[in-house]
């Protein structure tokens, strides 16, 4: 998966990296969609949360910001505590 390549070179761990899913693309047509539990076991590989989107229509992203935003900043205050 090149996300854990790129963060492994940046000396990053994705463990310790706040992420969700955001699966885009869910107004496709039927036959052109991959089913949510094909595309989670591909890539869920921590049990991270994950919202499903249409993108261009702002649905779920409101949500995936929302969550995203809450655990970076958790992840900040955790951060500082350590050395302050």
């Amino acid at each position: 998966m090149p996300v854990f390549f790129f963060l492994r070179s940046i000396g990053r761990d994705l463990n310790k990296v706040p992420y969700s899913l955001q699966l885009n693309f869910r107004d496709a047509e039927p036959e052109d969609l991959i089913p949510i539990d094909e595309l989670l076991k591909e890539l869920r590989h921590n049990n991270e949360p994950y919202f499903e989107a249409i993108a261009y229509k702002g649905i779920g992203v409101i949500e995936t910001f929302d969550y995203i935003s809450k655990i970076v900043f958790q992840n900040l205050q955790d951060n500082l505590k350590k050395h302050y």
